[in-house]
């Protein structure tokens, strides 16, 4: 008889603990706070629990103030006496060997003529107001030219080498060559230009 009263007191106890165990876990599932992930709207970013917005990061505007570009070169080898030359587009201003004044010349504002090589070398022109972006400013045009002084005793090939206003560099080969004898027809070039 007390070995079947401690059945049933223990199946009592057991029944009962299980019953609160029960029920402990389904007030804490239904008490339990719904923890969902906070959506926030566009542009906006969740950080530490609250909304934030997003920033955007700041780009400077690109540096366009004006400085120096060699904007044509002239090169050439041999006896020749060439000249670079430059003008307006205008055409009312020059950089580079006169005629007149029998000397180089910068009639051009914020411009320099480098050099007045006489046999074979370099001549290069300088612009000092260039802009790097000629679409927020735009730049000058000019007329970028080679011209022979004196008559060329021997073929002569030169090359002229230019950039734009709009930026792009164009080279081109100049062929300039004595004169024919006389009585004999023959083109010679003595001057060519191009437009940038």
């Amino acid at each position: 008889m007390k070995r079947r009263a401690y059945i049933v007191v223990a199946s009592l106890v057991l029944a009962l603990g299980m019953t609160t165990l029960a029920g402990a876990s389904t007030l804490g599932a239904h008490h339990a706070p719904h923890k969902g992930k906070k959506k926030c709207k566009a542009n906006w970013v969740l950080k530490k629990g609250r909304c934030r917005r997003v920033k955007v990061p700041h780009y400077p505007p690109p540096d366009n103030s004006p400085r120096d570009l060699v904007r044509a070169t002239l090169t050439w080898n041999g006896d020749a006496n060439l000249d670079l030359i430059v003008k307006d587009d205008q055409e009312k201003l020059i950089a580079g060997y006169s005629d007149s004044a029998g000397a180089i010349v910068n009639q051009i504002p914020d411009a320099t003529h480098e050099g007045d090589v006489v046999a074979g070398g370099t001549e290069r022109f300088v612009d000092h107001l260039w802009h790097p972006n000629p679409l927020l400013a735009p730049n000058r045009h000019f007329l970028f030219g080679a011209c022979e002084r004196t008559d060329v005793s021997e073929p002569t090939t030169a090359t002229l080498t230019f950039t734009t206003a709009f930026g792009s560099t164009s080279s081109v080969s100049l062929h300039f060559g004595p004169p024919p004898p006389p009585g004999e027809s023959g083109a010679t070039l003595v001057c060519a230009y191009y437009y940038g």
